[in-house]
C-alpha cells in the first residue's frame, strides 16, 4: 500500500468527520511530514558496494600450442553489489579465453588475458600468457 494512498484516505476520513479547521491543518501538516519522511527513508536505501579489485590466481602463464588451463578470479570486496566481470584476450590468434576463464593456447606468441568488471569502473585482473611449441609449461601465481 503506497503512502499517498494512505495519506489521501486519511484526509477523506478526516474531511468526512467535519473536524474543525485548526485540527485539519495540524493533521495535514503532520501527515505531510510523515509522507515526506517515509519517502526520504525509502530513498536512503543501502549504498552500492563497489567492486574495487579483481585478482587472478596466476599473473603469468606459459602454455604449449593446444594446451589449456583455467584461470580463476577473486573479487574484492566479497560483498560487492555488482560482482559481474567479463573474460577477454588481447590477441585471440595467440590465446583464447571462454566465459569460465579457460585459456586455450592457439599459436606461438604472447597475449594478455583479462577479467574486467562489468560496472564500467575499469577494474581488472590480468595474466600474461606466453604460448610456445616446447613442452615447458609453467605459471607464476
Amino acid at each position: 500500500m503506497s503512502f499517498s494512498f494512505v495519506f489521501s484516505s486519511l484526509i477523506r476520513n478526516f474531511a468526512d468527520k467535519k473536524v474543525e479547521m485548526g485540527r485539519k491543518m495540524i493533521f495535514l501538516a503532520l501527515a505531510a511530514i510523515l509522507v515526506c519522511s517515509a519517502s526520504w527513508f525509502m530513498s536512503c536505501s543501502d549504498e552500492d558496494v563497489l567492486l574495487t579489485a579483481i585478482k587472478l590466481n596466476k599473473s603469468t602463464l606459459t602454455l604449449t600450442v593446444g594446451q589449456t588451463e583455467t584461470l580463476t578470479a577473486t573479487i574484492t570486496p566479497k560483498d560487492a553489489t555488482d560482482q559481474a566481470f567479463t573474460w577477454s584476450t588481447s590477441d585471440a590468434a595467440v590465446a583464447a579465453v571462454d566465459d569460465n576463464g579457460k585459456v586455450t593456447a592457439i599459436a606461438i606468441g604472447t597475449a594478455t588475458i583479462s577479467a574486467t568488471a562489468n560496472n564500467g569502473s575499469g577494474v581488472k585482473g590480468v595474466c600474461a600468457v606466453t604460448v610456445t611449441t616446447t613442452s615447458s609449461s609453467s605459471s607464476t601465481p
